[in-house]
């Protein structure tokens, strides 16, 4: 490496094949920073300390320790490392940032360890950063312990997907947690910093009932999402729009199965108000993949939420909780039956058709098999296993569904 490397030469030797422009105005600042310091990031001490403080590496130390190994010496990756840790710790350009490049391709005769977690170096150099983001909304040391401890787990998802191979590839995923918007709460995780961006609009009455108007919806004829481009039976397919008169709102309703009516639901202004619209901030709620999944822990999760954000966040006037996921499909309902905690935690909520491939199963049931394997060839280890091979191998696909529910 010599002191006059350009970014471009740099980017190629670490296999970065895409990254944003507007690092080229920061690359000469990281260089420098790396050339005082060097990338402590591949030393064991770094580690040690974070987790003398933090105890965040409860169940993933070792992972961390062999790739930082393997990346120690390797001047072009921590130079990058260095570079990509610049940038990210402006916050102003992190969302263009992390969409604008590629993860490093390990190259020829180079250590996989080190170049399939180089980003997973980046996440824990932020760890700092998110601990006093945290502290100033007045979040107790325990539990930005918990914070950090579930962020670095995350190497845990590519491990098992890759027959335990190291790596990270979920950058985003983890920054979520070092910059106050992604909590693990009970059994849940909880996405602060979110609004509701689908094309649905909610109406609630005095009562506290609530009716979601498809708005703007393409949709197959049999009531499913539509997405054109990979659906060949278009055929009968139109669009939900949503007609506002002086005195009513019309339009069309989703089902028990979470399908859209083709007949139309008529709604007097003078009993319904708009409850939730594009725009509006809400909590995304995720489902972490562990076990036990009881409704107590789910009503604790909830809970123990609203305490959260009201204690930690009451500027943040979220209007829902919601949820996008496998696990909200109405399919369920019949391949599982009513005593499954899963259909019990999907009908908390009101459950509406989205845009699905039904390719998500394969990704989080199925540890990653590829959708066009044979559905014959599909493991039956548990009885969500058997369910959902049975369905594939009939033919059928399980859909992802949207669902909310309204703050109080």
């Amino acid at each position: 490496m010599t002191d006059c490397i350009s970014i471009d030469k740099l980017m190629e030797s670490v296999g970065c094949r895409k990254y944003p422009a507007r690092w080229s105005g920061i690359f000469d600042a990281a260089m420098e920073e790396y050339d005082r310091n060097g990338c402590p990031y591949f030393t064991p001490e770094f580690y040690e300390e974070l987790d003398r403080k933090y105890g965040c590496f409860e169940t993933t130390r070792e992972y961390y320790l062999k790739a930082a190994s393997c990346a120690a010496g390797d001047e072009a990756l921590g130079r990058f490392v260095v570079l990509l840790i610049t940038a990210l710790r402006d916050k102003t350009y992190r969302s263009e940032d992390l969409a604008g490049f590629e993860r490093p391709v390990t190259p020829p005769g180079k250590d996989p360890d080190a170049y399939e977690m180089a980003t997973a170096f980046v996440l824990v150099a932020l760890f700092e950063d998110g601990a006093d983001e945290l502290r100033r909304r007045g979040v107790s040391d325990e539990y930005i312990r918990t914070v950090l401890k579930y962020a670095a787990g995350g190497i845990k998802s590519y491990i098992r997907r890759h027959n335990g191979a190291l790596g990270y590839d979920i950058l985003w995923w983890g920054l979520l947690y070092t910059q106050c918007e992604l909590f693990p709460i009970v059994r849940l995780e909880m996405q602060f910093n979110v609004n509701w961006s689908f094309c649905v609009t909610v109406f609630r009455n005095a009562d506290g009932q609530s009716v979601p108007l498809a708005n703007g919806m393409p949709v197959h004829k049999s009531g499913r999402y539509l997405d054109p481009a990979d659906t060949e039976d278009t055929e009968g397919s139109w669009t939900a729009e949503i007609e506002e008169t002086d005195s009513t709102w019309i339009g069309h309703s989703f089902g028990a199965d979470g399908l859209v009516k083709k007949e139309t639901t008529v709604l007097p202004k003078s009993e319904w108000q708009i409850a939730l619209k594009a725009g509006d901030p809400v909590i995304d709620v995720h489902i972490p993949a562990s076990d036990p999944f009881t409704p107590e822990l789910v009503e604790r999760s909830f809970e123990e939420t609203r305490r959260f954000a009201a204690e930690h966040f009451p500027d943040y006037k979220y209007k829902a909780f919601i949820c996008h996921s496998w696990l909200m499909s109405a399919q369920l309902d019949a391949l599982l039956g009513e005593d499954s905690n899963i259909v019990k935690f999907s009908r908390r909520f009101r459950r509406m058709t989205k845009k699905s491939h039904g390719d998500d199963v394969f990704s989080f049931v199925f540890n990653g098999i590829d959708r066009n394997t044979d559905p014959h060839l599909l493991p039956e280890n548990t009885r969500l296993e058997r369910a959902l091979k049975s369905l594939y191998v009939s033919g059928g696909a399980l859909y992802e569904m949207y669902g909310y529910i309204l703050a109080k």
